[in-house]
Formats: structure tokens, sequence, C-alpha cells
């Protein structure tokens, strides 16, 4: 929903702007309507202008009143022509400026950092994960299933690169299996303290199999497999490896 609210405002910011050079360049002519026909009338030019001089001081019969009328109208319609063109500039500039000064959309910040702000009713920021991306395996949609059915719980926090690794390691569609608690304090959907007790403990990501069984720090899906007794067999061989993670810790604290 905030990235169609992010492009949504980027667009329109586009859109006005180009709009408004638009309509300053067609001012640039006055647009007149004759027998339903549209002309573009330009200022009067300057030899225009001083020929109707010439011929009033040679006993044109061009009036003084006519030519001042003339002259007095054709200057109202510059001068509007031209402030209407110097503000539909700056109105314009000024929407340009502030698409460039915008934040940079969802999806770079989401990539970057692995979640992404957003400002929920009490107009406070927190923070949402990215959401995972790689394509799930057959035996890691199972081994999901089962951890379900078994009660089983992650806990993590938005902003810790192993949780991250650890829902990758699944995959989307095994994932949205998972039952997930987010224990930081920032992140979308806190569970509180006495929820998250387990992983303030041990650090993030923590597995609960059972009241006993707790495991904490990223593990490989063949390990989770033989912590929680799972039944149906499993080849880790399978399972595309991610890229090395950075440091040597598997977990965050």
């Amino acid at each position: 929903m905030t990235s169609m609210v992010n492009f949504t405002s980027s667009l329109n910011f586009k859109s006005l702007s180009f709009l408004f050079i638009f309509l300053g360049t067609i001012n640039a002519f006055q647009l007149t309507l004759n027998n339903g026909r549209i002309n573009f009338l330009k200022a009067p030019s300057t030899k225009n202008r001083n020929s109707r001089q010439n011929d009033y001081a040679y006993g044109s019969p061009h009036s003084s009143d006519t030519t001042l009328s003339s002259s007095s109208t054709n200057s109202v319609i510059i001068s509007r022509r031209s402030a209407f063109v110097a503000s539909s500039l700056l109105i314009s500039g000024a929407f340009l400026l502030e698409d460039a000064n915008a934040a940079p959309p969802i999806a770079i910040i989401s990539e970057e950092l692995g979640y992404f702000p957003v400002t929920n009713q009490a107009g406070e920021t927190i923070y949402v994960p990215a959401r995972v991306k790689r394509q799930s395996t057959d035996q890691a949609i199972a081994l999901a299933k089962h951890l379900s059915q078994s009660g089983a719980i992650m806990y993590g926090a938005y902003w810790c690169p192993h949780c991250s690794r650890q829902k990758e390691m699944f995959g989307s569609e095994a994932w949205s299996y998972i039952k997930y608690i987010e224990c930081s304090a920032k992140g979308y959907a806190y569970g509180g303290p006495k929820m998250c007790a387990p992983a303030l403990e041990n650090g993030f990501p923590t597995w609960k199999f059972s009241k006993d069984n707790i495991a904490s720090g990223e593990m490989a899906l063949g390990r989770i497999a033989d912590l929680s007794a799972y039944k149906g067999s499993f080849d880790s061989s399978l399972e595309t490896p991610l890229p090395t993670s950075m440091g040597s810790s598997a977990a965050c604290s």
C-alpha cells in the first residue's frame, strides 16, 4: 500500500510539472474562438507597430484612440502571457525539485536494508521486513507444513540479517506456513517482551519446537528438520545454498 502511495505521488509530481510546462508553452500564443475555429494570434511584431505609428504620423485614417487602445490591449495580453509563462515554469520547477528530493522507492530501501518504514495509525514509524524472494522447493514446503502443524515458532527481528537469510532458505511459499513473532519494539506486529522471552535470552533467530526444545541461530533446513522430529525425507543437496553470510556468528543479539 505504501509503495503504491509513493509511486502515485512521484507520478503526480512529474505529470503536473509537464502539464504546467505545456500550458506555459501553449499560452505563448493567444487563443481565440472565431466561428468555431481556434486561431493562434501572435503578439504584434515591431514592424507592424512601427508601420502604424508612421501611418498616423502622415495623416493615416488610424485614429490615436484606436492605436492607443490596440497598444494597451496588446500590452495587457503580453503582460498576462508573460506572467502565466513565468509562474508555470516556477511551479513546474518546484514540483521537479520536490520530486528530486523525495525518498527513494520502497523497493530500493527493502533491497538494501531488508526492511522498509511505514507509519501506523498512531503516527509512529515502524518497520516491515522485506518479502521473501526465493522460490520454495517441494520438500521445503512439506517441512514448513510440518512445523506449522507441530506448533513450531520462529522469533526474529526485522533488522536481523540472519533472520532474513533463514526466511530465504524456506522460500516464499514455504515461509507463508511458518508462525513468526517479531521481537523488535519498532518492528511490525511486535510480540512484546513476554512473548519474545525465548529470543531475548538466545538472540535472533530463535526456534521453539516445543517447551523444552529451543535452538537459536541461522540453521540449514536439514538441521531444522532433525530438531523438529520431521518424519519425511529431506535431501539438503536439493536446496540451493545462499551466499555465505558476513561475520562468524549465525545469530543476531
